[in-house]
């Protein structure tokens, strides 16, 4: 939250309220190869407050991804461990009803 009071006036106070985040940028993704196999994906949306979970999308090719899993999301950034190599990701933002929010933009794991 940012604000400022017109010179000359002050306060002690501040009141806040219900508001609901709509970031104008894309969801951000980072995808790593795992050691033990698999892959690790990172995602996180900033200011966005309706995301309940996150859907991982996978592909050999950045065109014709596919639905791997689905998973809560956990604080600011989700790290989310996947049984693929891809090696090229994405993931959608859903909010509670399962709706997509937004789709973050696609990705490769350089091997």
């Amino acid at each position: 939250m940012d604000g400022q009071f017109p010179v000359g006036d002050q306060s002690y106070r501040a009141f806040t309220a219900n508001w609901t985040g709509h970031p104008t940028d894309q969801p951000a993704i980072v995808a790593e190869a795992n050691p033990a196999g698999g892959s690790t994906v990172y995602a996180s949306w900033n200011g966005a407050t309706e995301v309940d979970s996150w859907t991982v999308l996978a592909g050999s090719s950045a065109i014709g991804l596919r639905r791997i899993g689905t998973q809560k999301r956990a604080r600011f950034e989700t790290a989310i461990t996947v049984n693929t190599e891809g090696p090229y990701f994405a993931v959608a933002a859903n909010d509670a009803s399962g709706n997509v929010l937004a789709r973050s933009a696609t990705v490769h794991i350089v091997s």
